[in-house]
């Protein structure tokens, strides 16, 4: 079984006038031919998102996986709050996380995260405004067949504004919810 961030986009969309945004951002749509998921699509194209083997160690939708399947990514961001009006500096607030996860390896592990949520804002935020498409849908599903033969059962979708595309909005991403993201 692995997980995989599929992508919905409007029917016409080009791939290969996208190839060089694409690209800038590390990002390799492939179409997918599932007719069970087509069929929820209203005619939008399905696509792969990534260029990895597989997305499980994703920080996509990572806060909303059951205990142990990933390790909490958002840390007590009260007491993170509560330290910077103490004054602590953003170092010292790094260092603490790193000793309060028990190891600085866990601590590189939250700053790949972060360096991964800030590639798919920008990725999304420039598909978007360089008129790609217009709007841009992402599922999450851990298949246990294959992208084109999974009857992926989508709950429902969900609009969200590019303005409300925050890192905790990523972290949060539940599987079988098709997010559609568009400017406003």
């Amino acid at each position: 079984m692995c997980r995989f961030i599929t992508a919905v986009v409007p029917a016409g969309f080009d791939l290969l006038a996208s190839k060089v945004l694409l690209e800038r951002h590390e990002m390799s749509f492939t179409e997918i031919s599932n007719p069970f998921v087509q069929s929820q699509l209203g005619g939008d194209q399905y696509l792969r998102a990534t260029r990895c083997m597989c997305d499980c160690d994703s920080a996509l939708g990572s806060a909303a996986q059951p205990q142990g399947a990933a390790q909490k990514a958002v840390p007590d961001l009260a007491e993170i709050a509560r330290l910077r009006k103490k004054g602590w500096s953003q170092h010292k607030i790094d260092r603490w996380l790193a000793e309060k996860s028990g190891s600085l390896e866990r601590h590189k592990k939250h700053s790949e995260r972060e360096a991964e949520l800030t590639l798919w804002r920008n990725f999304i935020g420039d598909l978007l405004s360089e008129g790609a498409a217009k709007r841009l849908g992402l599922l999450l599903h851990t298949y246990s067949g294959t992208l084109q033969s999974e009857q992926v059962q989508i709950k429902r979708f969900e609009k969200l504004a590019l303005s409300d595309l925050s890192e905790n909005a990523l972290l949060a991403m539940e599987e079988d919810v098709v997010y559609t993201v568009s400017e406003n």
